[in-house]
């Protein structure tokens, strides 16, 4: 399209899903029978893709409002127990700012998913000293580092027309044609198209191009409403001989008495404008017409919500609605949860458009030799959004009061201690959730470790850290994950353990039953040897707990890290308790459980 219609055919052909033109749906005659879609699809082309957030700033918050804040709240990279830090990563492609392409990872991650959601998609090109041609795969043998990012839109590079569903390589254009490996290109979509046989010549679709039709009308209905505020103030006006004035014109072939007539009707209008008065004749009546208008705000409404709906922003944040009172419970807390669901939001989708591809681009930053890594790369590493709301002073104060109300009764359940309600006080994140971190008065579990869940089982706690559904170095879980409180492992951390999910899904105080438990020997991933216990309960046989134990890592690394499974019973666990009374010094208890460790029973399966 070279424009956008706003004609009545137009309208009808963007508007009407169905159609039928035997019966007139869709067209002036509307019936229902014989319905069948409307497929007619008109793409907007790139003149209105650049237009419309211009004219519009609904469209241009729809376009650009999430890159940009997700972007200026940024990621974390969490590296696990790597002996370099995450932050450090991230500056380092910061520091790209200063090279060749002047753009850090932040800005260009922000311009490149702005130009995804305004135009369908949007392209990083990575440049990487691998002594390898552009066409060719990444050397991850041979990163010496990272010279420069380039953002480009989807009118400058393209898929591979072989696979438009999975593209090996893409054609890139400026000035000459290049090839690039799909190594090289980050990629960030607008909406995505998920069908094999796309027929967008291998392109997702703009964010606005479902939302054209919806704005289209929104537009529409203000602009009809603005035209009927106009047409409300009208009169009627009476004058005697008009119809005599009228056709005396016709009979003599003139307008004399029609310019007469509308002569006087200005006068009117400019004495009621003017001085507030209307001067009329004895002869003549003025009468204002009064208009009543019922049905339209609905109508409005209607279109309000299809407007919201076809969108990926909260509702406040496309029409601009910011601060309304619609907070906890006073209006010094209006809006909080608005900035709850809008936190909400760019957590979802950065953690769904930016950390897919910041994680690509922070390993090939570990591997360059002139990283803060000097080319190791840590063996867990995820990405994730640091999008937080914002609380105000009194906020954070009524959140601590609650926060103390859960605690007085969870302490007196027995649930948790009041030592780790003062350690989940101290750290102040407001998250809602115990936090059981390091204590002088307490023993030592995990470090700042977030319990989900508390399970207590056969008289002691299991602290539940993942539950099922939830992410652990970037997969996700089918069974939950943590440790059991009081037991110390070889590597003088919790004990760890798989949990399963029926046992997760067990309520505060109810009960389950007691099934085996399963001991397996888990590898390290560096030269195979043994790494550490890892613990499966409420598994009903082996296969089951193996099973659970390899679905908790990507194809493959399972296989790697499983060394063995064996059933083993309850009172085995007593050689890790913290507190046994063995009779033995430290360093005799340490060099004990490592002979019990590296003991092979014969009943290992591997």
């Amino acid at each position: 399209m070279s424009e956008i219609r706003l004609d009545s055919q137009g309208i009808t052909n963007i508007f009407s899903t169905l159609f039928n033109p035997l019966t007139g749906m869709g067209t002036v005659r509307d019936k229902m029978g014989h319905a069948r879609v409307n497929t007619v699809l008109y793409p907007l082309d790139r003149t209105e893709l650049d237009a419309l957030p211009r004219k519009s700033g609904m469209i241009s918050r729809l376009c650009f409002k999430l890159p940009e804040d997700c972007a200026a709240d940024w990621m974390r990279l969490d590296l696990g127990e790597a002996n370099f830090n995450g932050e450090d990563v991230l500056l380092y492609l910061e520091n790209l700012a200063e090279k060749e392409g002047r753009l850090g990872a932040r800005q260009a991650f922000q311009k490149a998913a702005s130009l995804g959601r305004q135009y369908g998609d949007g392209f990083i090109l990575i440049g990487i000293a691998d002594g390898r041609e552009p066409h060719e795969p990444v050397n991850l043998k041979n990163i010496r580092s990272i010279e420069w990012l380039k953002v480009c839109d989807r009118y400058e590079l393209y898929p591979d027309h072989k696979n438009y569903h999975d593209p090996e390589f893409y054609h890139f254009y400026s000035g000459e044609y290049q090839t690039w490996h799909r190594d090289r290109v980050l990629r960030f979509p607008g909406k995505k198209i998920f069908s094999r046989y796309n027929r967008n010549n291998g392109f997702n679709d703009s964010v606005i191009q479902s939302f054209f039709d919806a704005w289209s009308q929104w537009e529409q209905g203000v602009a009809a409403g603005a035209q009927m505020l106009v047409e409300w103030d009208q009169a009627k006006m009476t004058m005697q001989g008009l119809s005599q004035l009228l056709l005396e014109d016709i009979q003599q072939k003139t307008d004399k008495n029609q310019k007469a007539v509308a002569k006087r009707l200005k006068s009117v209008s400019v004495n009621r404008s003017l001085y507030n008065t209307v001067l009329l004749d004895a002869l003549e009546t003025l009468e204002y017409l009064n208009h009543t208008y019922t049905g339209a705000d609905q109508i409005m409404i209607q279109i309000k919500d299809r407007l919201a709906s076809e969108t990926d922003l909260p509702r406040h944040i496309l029409f601009n609605e910011n601060g309304s009172a619609s907070g906890l419970s006073s209006s010094n807390t209006a809006g909080l949860s608005q900035r709850y669901a809008w936190a909400e939001c760019k957590e979802s989708w950065s953690n769904r458009v930016f950390a897919p591809e910041l994680l690509r681009l922070c390993r090939y930053a570990m591997l360059a030799k002139d990283g803060v890594s000097r080319g190791k790369l840590a063996e867990k590493y995820e990405v994730i959004s640091a999008s937080e709301v914002v609380l105000t002073a009194q906020e954070k104060m009524m959140i601590q009061l609650q926060a103390s109300n859960r605690d007085t009764r969870n302490i007196s359940a027995g649930i948790y201690t009041s030592e780790e309600a003062r350690s989940q006080f101290e750290t102040a994140k407001f998250t809602g959730q115990v936090v059981l971190s390091e204590n002088p008065n307490l023993p030592k579990d995990r470090k700042d470790s977030t319990a989900r869940k508390i399970l207590q089982w056969r008289g002691e706690k299991i602290i539940i850290e993942y539950l099922p559904g939830d992410k652990r170095h970037g997969h996700i879980l089918k069974h939950g994950y943590g440790y059991i409180r009081g037991y110390i492992g070889e590597d003088k951390e919790a004990l760890d353990c798989y949990i399963s999910a029926d046992y997760c899904a067990v309520a505060v105080g109810g009960s389950y039953v007691e099934e085996k438990i399963f001991r397996i020997k888990q590898l390290s991933l560096k030269d195979s040897c043994f790494d550490e216990w890892k613990y499966m309960i409420g598994f009903v046989n082996q296969e089951k707990a193996q099973e659970a134990y390899l679905s908790a890592f990507p194809i493959d690394i399972g296989d790697l890290l499983f060394g063995g499974i064996q059933e083993v019973s309850f009172e085995s666990l007593d050689e890790f308790r913290r507190d046994r009374d063995d009779g033995l010094t430290p360093k005799q208890r340490e060099l004990h459980v490592d002979a019990l460790t590296w003991e092979e029973p014969s009943n290992w399966y591997d």
